[in-house]
């Protein structure tokens, strides 16, 4: 796979067909427009929960956790937790019984180099190590059953000094395998756009078929040492993309000169690039103190010695690229459900607790829920919530939590 073109040769004329009209969809859907009897986040019911497991242990990370990776679970509440350090998947009944481990360290059949992520497919679950760019698919007794190998396949561009590289993403719902992309630059960063293939497998590892080409547009560039180099910029921008199944959720924000409030909208958009749903809220808007701007431009010292100058010229190289909103984002993170149910953090003030808004599946505002903020939801359906906690140690427990 050396170029977009010998993608194409793979890819049917149909797909190749309706890219265009698919990117033309994806821009139209930039363009803000109103969005009639917006509700304010304050005005969303508040929410509450309750915990119903709690697993973990302090002294014995054997019988806890050192560092929890991710987590899936089974319809009949059997838990799937990556335990990172140890670099294996410990299985839990719904009440929190250790069951089994499942890999463990290692380059061999059903062991792990770092094992990413994890997924159900019926009653068989897959990890996919990111270290080795293979999937291991395991039966539900936790014996390897499969595995498709790595896949690292170059994809040429016209960006001087970068190696783009098309990698095994994660299992789809439609039984075949995605993908991602490795970018590997040399002498600086990239300075223009460029696209990359989204492509599919089969669980063997052959590309099924091409279903279209992303673009990656970058944000300012500046040039340090005759080298490209991207200021450092304020997270998250608008628009936000998750994934939703097969589908996308698109999370903008707008605000306007003469009203306090800014506007943020969802938007679930399926496979051919039409909107199924829309909704959105208005929330106060936050300036963006300068202090942020302070620690954006706080370097490690030394870092200009890599581009041959100062760290404070260095320093005065970034900030004459830097370019920062008036105001804060309105969002922090959004994790989405099983039952397609989407959460999301937003900005706030306090360090002691989190606060959250739930929408429903067809996005429909739920409710506002405050959680401590050492403790972050992973997977969610319904009003089950796993989520990890740290303590005060910084030991991680897994929880699981009802929403009322």
């Amino acid at each position: 796979m050396r170029s977009r073109e010998a993608l194409r040769r793979r890819t049917p004329a149909l797909l190749l067909a309706i890219a265009p009209a698919l990117s033309l969809m994806l821009v139209s859907c930039d363009t803000p427009s109103p969005i009639p009897n917006t509700l304010h986040v304050d005005d969303l019911p508040r929410l509450g929960y309750v915990e119903e497991v709690r697993i973990g242990n302090r002294d014995d990370p054997d019988a806890g956790f050192s560092r929890i990776g991710d987590i899936e679970v089974a319809v009949d509440g059997t838990v799937y937790v990556v335990e990172a350090m140890a670099r294996e998947v410990r299985v839990f009944s719904p009440d929190g019984r250790r069951i089994r481990t499942i890999g463990g360290p290692g380059e061999g059949p059903g062991e792990f180099g770092r094992p990413s992520s994890i997924g159900l497919a019926g009653d068989t679950l897959w990890v996919r190590d990111s270290r080795r760019q293979r999937i291991s698919w395991f039966g539900s007794d936790g014996t390897l059953v499969h595995e498709t190998p790595g896949i690292t396949l170059p994809v040429e561009t016209d960006v001087p000094g970068m190696r783009l590289q098309v990698v095994l993403g994660d299992p789809r719902a439609d039984g075949f395998v995605g993908s991602g992309y490795r970018l590997m630059m040399g002498g600086g960063a990239a300075d223009r756009p460029f696209s990359y293939p989204v492509v599919r497998f089969d669980r063997n590892g052959a590309i099924v078929d091409t279903l279209r080409w992303d673009t990656v547009r970058l944000g300012p560039t500046v040039r340090v040492g005759g080298r490209a180099l991207h200021p450092p910029s304020l997270r998250p921008t608008s628009p936000v993309e998750v994934m939703a199944g097969d589908e996308r959720l698109k999370l903008r924000w707008w605000t306007s000169e003469k009203e306090s409030d800014g506007i943020l909208e969802v938007v679930r958009i399926d496979v051919a690039g039409d909107t199924l749903s829309r909704t959105g809220l208005r929330y106060h808007v936050m300036s963006l103190p300068g202090s942020v701007r302070d620690s954006l431009l706080d370097l490690p010292e030394g870092m200009g010695q890599v581009y041959g100058i100062s760290d404070r010229a260095l320093r005065a190289a970034m900030a004459s690229g830097l370019d920062l909103p008036d105001h804060r984002p309105p969002l922090r993170t959004t994790v989405v459900g099983r039952d397609r149910s989407l959460w999301v953090e937003l900005n706030g003030e306090s360090s002691d607790s989190t606060a959250w808004v739930l929408f429903h599946p067809d996005l429909t505002p739920r409710g506002r829920l405050l959680l401590p903020a050492r403790l972050r939801p992973r997977h969610i359906d319904g009003p089950t919530v796993w989520a990890v906690e740290l303590d005060d140690l910084d030991v991680p427990w897994l929880v699981r939590l009802r929403v009322q």
